[in-house]
């Protein structure tokens, strides 16, 4: 029995999957862009000044956040979970989040303002906390967008994750 791209399609679209041609996948390439910083120093400074530019400003809304804590439940049944929000700025996200889900929410932000939040530490979401290796249930963020190096950015918080981490 030979399997069609159609009966391929058909099998990957119900998991959220998706064929895509090589031409559509370079494609893709072209709907983001990468700002390249002079050095890390000067992606901290422009970081930090944002945070405090935006410090009462929130991106993050609830209807989102409750389909993130539905979905958490959904894979951890009954379990008091752990769990990092990473670019938090004034906490809003892992505060939000950790009453929804009875959690143990720790939020990061690259400034020096995290430390006036309750459940915030000062951190870069690049860097890799050895206390914090497959340590989480789940990991949420909002500021892939702000990272100057997503792969390193995703490598730390895929490498923060328990084994079956969300």
């Amino acid at each position: 029995m030979e399997i069609t791209l159609d009966d391929l399609k058909k099998a990957l679209e119900p998991h959220g999957l998706a064929v895509v041609s090589k031409s559509d996948l370079e494609n893709l390439k072209k709907d983001f862009y990468l700002h390249e910083y002079e050095s890390y120093e000067h992606y901290r400074e422009v970081q930090i000044f944002h945070n405090k530019r935006k410090i009462n400003n929130v991106w993050a809304d609830e209807k989102t956040l409750d389909l993130v804590a539905q979905r958490v439940q959904q894979e951890f049944p009954g379990k008091r979970l752990k769990a990092l929000c990473h670019g938090t700025r004034n906490g809003f996200e892992q505060n939000y989040l950790a009453e929804r889900l009875d959690a143990d929410i720790l939020g990061t932000d690259i400034s020096d303002t995290a430390t006036d939040y309750p459940r915030s530490v000062q951190w870069d979401f690049h860097d890799e906390n050895p206390d914090w290796l497959e340590q989480h249930d789940f990991i949420y963020t909002n500021s892939l967008d702000q990272s100057w190096q997503p792969k390193v950015a995703c490598t730390a918080w895929l490498n923060q994750l328990r084994g079956g981490g969300y």
